[in-house]
C-alpha cells in the first residue's frame, strides 16, 4: 500500500506533539491574597488619561526601562489604537517618549524585542476597517525606537496574529494564531520579512490563541491560552523545536499569558477568572507558579486588579519580579499599573 511522505510527516508530528499531553491538577488556592511564596511589595498606577490603556510589555534596555501599551477608546473594535512608549531610569518616574500611529490602523498588542544590531524594536498588529466594520487589512508591523521617523520598519499583510517575537542566538521565533482559520503555528521569523512555519499545535484542541515561546538554559518553554485549558510545553532539544512535551491544566481562557523562568519554576502571569460563572467582576491579574520538576501548578499571587485586566510585561532581576499590567479597577477605562513582587522560595 502506498503512503505519501507528507501524510507520514504530518502523522509523526502530531504524535510528537501529543506525547506527554495530559490534563494535570491545579491548586486554585484562595481568592484572598494570603500567599507566602511571593510578597507583593508595590502596586502603583503608571498611566491614566481616561482612555482605554491596555496590553502592556516591559523591557530593560541600555540602562533604562521601557514600557509599551495600547491606548484607544475601547478594548476592541475601536479604530484609534496607538502605541505609547514610556521610559524610566528607576521604575518610579516615567516619561512618555513617543506615541506611534500608522495611517488609520488600530494598533494592538505591542511587544518589545532587540534585533541583531542592538536596536530596540516593538512589534504589533494593525487592523484597518471599512465603515461597515469589514476588515480591509491586518498587518504585522515592526517599529524601531532608534529611528528618527515614526513609520514602521516592517509592514506585512498576514493571515494570522503573531503574538510575541523571541530571539534565540541570531534567530527569531513567534507563535501565531487565527481563530477564524483555527490554526496556531510556531514560526521562524526573518526581516525579509517572512514567516517560515515550523509546526502547528492544532492537535492540542480548539480555541487556541495567545502563546509565548521563550528560551532558557538550552531549553525552550511555551505557554498557550485556550478556552478550555492552559497548556505548558517543554522543549529539551533546541535542534527539534517541534518535539514538545505538553502539560495541560484546567484554567479556562487565561488571558494574555506571559512568563519568566526562576530556578526550576516558570512564573506565569495573565488574566484569570477566579470566581464562578465567568463573571468579569471576578477577573484578576494573577501570578502562577509552575514547578518544572514536580509538574505542579499553583496560584502564587492575586494582584490588585479587576474586570478588563491582565496582559502583563515581566522583568526578573534576581529574586524581584517587576510586572506591568492594566486594570479597570475603580476606573471608567483601563489604566496602566506596575507591581514589584519579591520571590520567597
Amino acid at each position: 500500500m502506498y503512503i505519501s511522505m507528507n501524510w507520514f510527516i504530518s502523522s509523526s508530528l502530531i504524535l510528537l506533539i501529543l506525547v506527554g499531553c495530559k490534563k494535570d491538577s491545579y491548586d486554585f488556592g484562595e481568592i484572598e491574597n494570603n500567599f507566602t511564596q511571593v510578597t507583593i511589595m508595590t502596586q502603583e498606577k503608571v498611566f491614566d488619561n481616561f482612555l482605554h490603556c491596555a496590553f502592556t510589555d516591559l523591557i530593560h534596555y541600555n540602562g533604562n526601562y521601557f514600557l509599551a501599551f495600547r491606548k484607544g477608546s475601547d478594548h476592541g473594535a475601536s479604530r484609534d489604537g496607538t502605541v505609547v512608549i514610556l521610559k524610566s531610569g528607576d521604575l518610579k518616574s516615567w516619561d512618555k517618549i513617543n506615541e506611534y500611529r500608522y495611517l488609520s490602523h488600530d494598533l494592538r498588542d505591542p511587544k518589545f524585542f532587540v534585533d541583531n544590531s542592538g536596536h530596540l524594536l516593538f512589534s504589533c498588529v494593525g487592523f484597518l476597517y471599512a465603515k461597515s466594520d469589514y476588515l480591509l487589512d491586518r498587518s504585522f508591523l515592526v517599529f524601531d525606537l532608534n529611528s528618527e521617523g515614526n513609520g514602521p520598519l516592517i509592514k506585512q499583510n498576514v493571515g494570522f496574529w503573531p503574538w510575541k517575537i523571541e530571539k534565540n542566538n541570531n534567530s527569531y521565533y513567534t507563535i501565531g494564531y487565527s481563530t477564524s482559520k483555527n490554526i496556531i503555528n510556531l514560526y521562524e521569523f526573518s526581516f525579509m520579512p517572512s514567516f517560515r512555519t515550523l509546526c502547528n499545535f492544532n492537535p492540542l484542541g480548539t480555541s487556541l490563541t495567545e502563546a509565548v515561546i521563550k528560551f532558557y538554559d538550552n531549553h525552550a518553554y511555551i505557554v498557550v491560552r485556550s478556552k478550555e485549558n492552559l497548556y505548558i510545553g517543554i522543549i529539551e532539544d533546541l535542534n527539534d523545536l517541534c518535539k514538545i512535551n505538553w502539560k495541560s491544566f484546567p484554567i479556562e481562557d487565561f488571558g494574555g499569558p506571559n512568563f519568566v523562568k526562576y530556578k526550576n519554576t516558570l512564573l506565569i502571569a495573565g488574566r484569570e477568572n477566579i470566581g464562578k460563572g465567568n463573571n468579569a467582576a471576578y477577573n484578576r491579574t494573577v501570578l502562577l507558579k509552575y514547578d518544572i520538576v514536580s509538574n505542579e501548578l499553583s496560584r502564587a499571587a492575586v494582584l490588585d486588579s479587576q474586570g478588563d485586566t491582565g496582559y502583563p510585561g515581566m522583568l526578573l532581576n534576581r529574586d524581584t519580579l517587576t510586572m506591568s499590567y492594566y486594570s479597570t479597577t475603580g476606573e471608567d477605562k483601563a489604566a496602566i499599573y506596575l507591581s514589584k513582587v519579591k520571590i520567597n522560595f
